[in-house]
C-alpha cells in the first residue's frame, strides 16, 4: 500500500481487502519532512481554514478538493481563495456546488514543477499557500521551494495518525529478501541496453530522414554501439557532425 498518507479511507479499504483474501499487507510509509519555524502547522483542514479566517490573504489551496467546504465559510472567500484540484468533471461539480467556479478553480493534474508553482502563485498574486505534508513523491518539496521563491506564507496540514509500516528502502529489502531478487554483476552489454531493453551493439540500424526529429534519434541510439545509417536529401548540423566524425553512415 503506497497511497499518500492522506489518503486513510483507501488504506482502510486496501487493508480490509487484503485480510478478507487472505493476501500479506505492507505499508509503505513516506518520510515526513522536519518541522521548520518559518511554516504554519495545523492539524486538519478545518484548522487552516479557520486560521485563514482570523489571517484573511489571498491563499492557493493545494490539498484537493474533499475538504473545501470549511474554506466556502470564510467570508469573502470568492475574492480570496483559489483551489487547485483534478480536472475530474464530478470533482469541478463538487467544487461548483460549493461556490469554487470561474478563476477560483484551476483543475489541473500533477505533478508540478517548482517553476509551475512558482508561476502560479505570481499569476494568482496569492500570499499564502496550503498543502499537505505528502512526501518527496507528492510534489511538497516543490511547493516548499515555490513558496520560499515567492515569499509565500506556507500552510501545512499534518498528517491524519501516526503510520504504521515501512520506509522505501524496508520495503525494497522485504521484498528483495522474499522473493529471492539478488543483485547480479551485468556484462558490459547487458548495461549498455537501449532503453526498449535491446541490446544494439553492432546492430544496423537506417534512418530515413535528417531533420531534427532524426537527429534526436540518432543522437540516443549512437551511445549504443549501433551501426547507423541516415538516409536523407539533406541533414542537420548535429548529425552532420556525427557523420564527419565517422560514428553514422550518411547516404544522401
Amino acid at each position: 500500500d503506497a497511497t499518500h498518507p492522506y489518503a486513510t479511507e483507501v488504506t482502510k479499504n486496501i487493508r480490509l481487502a487484503a485480510k478478507e483474501i487472505g493476501v500479506e499487507y505492507l505499508r509503505l510509509v513516506r518520510d515526513e519532512s522536519q518541522r521548520q519555524s518559518k511554516y504554519i502547522y495545523v492539524s486538519s483542514a478545518k484548522e487552516a481554514a479557520e486560521y485563514l479566517r482570523n489571517n484573511p490573504v489571498k491563499t492557493l489551496l493545494t490539498i484537493g478538493s474533499k475538504e473545501l467546504a470549511h474554506f466556502a465559510n470564510i467570508p469573502n472567500f470568492a475574492e480570496s481563495i483559489f483551489a487547485r484540484v483534478l480536472p475530474f468533471a464530478e470533482v469541478v461539480q463538487k467544487c461548483t456546488e460549493l461556490g469554487f467556479k470561474g478563476k477560483q478553480l484551476i483543475c489541473m493534474q500533477g505533478p508540478f514543477s517548482t517553476q509551475l508553482n512558482v508561476a502560479m502563485i505570481k499569476s494568482l498574486q496569492v500570499q499564502c499557500v496550503v498543502t499537505k505534508d505528502s512526501g518527496d513523491t507528492g510534489g511538497f518539496l516543490e511547493k516548499c521551494q515555490a513558496a520560499e521563491e515567492t515569499n509565500s506564507q506556507l500552510i501545512i496540514i499534518g498528517r491524519p495518525n501516526e503510520e504504521t509500516g515501512y520506509r522505501f528502502e524496508e520495503v525494497k529489502q522485504q521484498l528483495s529478501a522474499r522473493f529471492s531478487i539478488v543483485k547480479k554483476k551485468e556484462t558490459a552489454e547487458k548495461r549498455n541496453m537501449f532503453p526498449l531493453f535491446l541490446s544494439l551493439q553492432q546492430k544496423r540500424v537506417v534512418v530515413f530522414g535528417g531533420g531534427k526529429v532524426a537527429e534526436r534519434r540518432v543522437k540516443s541510439m549512437v551511445k549504443y554501439g549501433a551501426k547507423i545509417t541516415v538516409v536523407s536529401p539533406q541533414i542537420t548540423p548535429e548529425i552532420q557532425k556525427l557523420k564527419d566524425s565517422g560514428e553514422i553512415t550518411y547516404i544522401e
